[in-house]
């Protein structure tokens, strides 16, 4: 017999509607949850294109893999203004010229321009930024981020510039290779291939001054991936697409922009009243999560049952102070009953992860390793679950649950083992 038939509660990324994401288990409807996001937003779609869904409607996100996951993430603004439209006046060209829509994007339209350096017989710097000034705010972390594809010139590179950041700090991108050719100190960044030559490229750094200038970041070529001044003898290009600046120590999801910037609202699943569903003096919360970024130090919730306060509740996260930490804990009329934490992740990838709980007897499993345990802890009365974010529906995970299970006993060591093995 499955485990899973002795479940409370089963969600899967399956049945949706708007407003609506199906349980599996009980079929009875008493387990379905609640889905708001009052903008639309986008998800990589089973054909591994980018595409929009509809206000409230759950992301199932197909992000590396042929089965999708729930894409569940916080409120973003992209800044940045004709986000597709490199060759459109909010951009200023420094030695560059832009030739609008000239192959396939990673949304499958033809909307990718071609970035081109021009002949400059001494050392020069080729690079967009925007036309219109934006506001920075210092102390707070913003992240570039772009698609591209190698033509011909194979590097490019984000730069934040000393008007806002106190120091000019680059990232450099071989867009052959898929790597960073060079990072300064401070700044942190990545490069994930998405398919058919195409890459995202995402920095982050913290900017140091507030201020409202059109000098805070740019986008700029490089002929070694190490400097971003070369002199150039003859043409060469690169195709860019999606455009992105947010505040935030992390890129989420491609939020297209026109003539203005646009917010993208928080993703918020959750179920209230299902106090019957959560076991109440013992239990077990499972779930499978596709972990796609190492973010570092931000409070994500995973997977999260609560009386709809921060006093009474379960639950498995990363942890906010401690650099990509997974871990489980549980309050009791507001005092902390227990705190398991794994070690640090330093891998991307599937993760399946078990907090089994029971009056002094509480143990976590990931990957079907035991990783702590607690005997001395209260079981909190619990009757709310969020998947994704916590009980205020914020702190959202920013990333990919591919299943949550809710048991109503707490399962045998032997059996979280065997259910967390990958």
């Amino acid at each position: 017999m499955s485990l899973f038939e002795s479940a409370s509660l089963c969600i899967t990324p399956n049945g949706t509607k708007a407003s609506k994401l199906y349980a599996i288990k009980p079929t009875s409807g008493a387990g379905d949850l609640s889905v708001t996001r009052a903008t639309t937003a986008t998800r990589v779609n089973s054909a591994g294109l980018i595409e929009s869904v509809a206000v409230n409607v759950p992301r199932l996100d197909y992000t590396d893999s042929t089965c999708p996951s729930i894409l569940v993430e916080p409120q973003r603004t992209n800044l940045f203004l004709r986000s597709q439209e490199f060759d459109n006046s909010s951009w200023t060209k420094s030695n560059t010229t832009v030739n609008a829509n000239q192959t396939t994007s990673p949304d499958g339209t033809t909307t990718a321009d071609k970035l081109n350096d021009i002949i400059i017989g001494s050392s020069n710097d080729y690079l967009l930024n925007v036309q219109s000034a934006l506001s920075y705010t210092s102390g707070t972390p913003y992240t570039v981020s772009f698609y591209a594809k190698n033509i011909d010139r194979r590097y490019i590179y984000i730069r934040f510039v000393t008007n806002a950041f106190g120091t000019n700090k680059y990232a450099y991108f071989d867009l052959q290779n898929g790597v960073i050719s060079k990072l300064d100190t401070g700044a942190t960044a990545n490069i994930t291939s998405v398919g058919n030559g195409w890459f995202r490229c995402t920095a982050t750094y913290t900017a140091t001054v507030t201020t409202s200038t059109i000098y805070g970041v740019y986008i700029g070529l490089s002929a070694d991936g190490l400097n971003n001044f070369y002199v150039n003898a003859s043409v060469k290009s690169v195709y860019i697409w999606g455009a992105q600046l947010e505040a935030g120590s992390y890129a989420t999801s491609y939020i297209p922009t026109t003539s203005a910037s646009v917010t993208r609202n928080a993703d918020v699943i959750s179920k209230t009243g299902i106090s019957s569903l959560i076991g109440q003096t013992e239990g077990t919360l499972y779930t499978e999560v596709k972990v796609n970024k190492l973010i570092g130090t931000a409070s994500r919730y995973i997977f999260h049952v609560s009386d709809g306060t921060a006093n009474n509740r379960i639950y498995i996260a990363f942890s906010g102070a401690s650099s990509n930490i997974l871990r489980a804990r549980i309050f009791n009329g507001g005092t902390l009953q227990c705190s398991i934490d794994s070690s640090t992740i330093t891998n991307t990838g599937t993760y399946k992860l078990a907090l089994a709980y029971k009056n002094n007897d509480i143990v976590f499993y990931i990957n079907g390793v035991q990783i702590g345990t607690d005997t001395s802890a209260t079981i909190p009365t619990c009757s709310r679950v969020d998947i994704g974010q916590n009980y205020a529906g914020a702190s959202q995970f920013s990333d990919n649950v591919s299943l949550s299970t809710l048991f109503k006993t707490r399962l045998t060591n032997n059996e979280l083992a065997e259910l967390t093995t990958i």
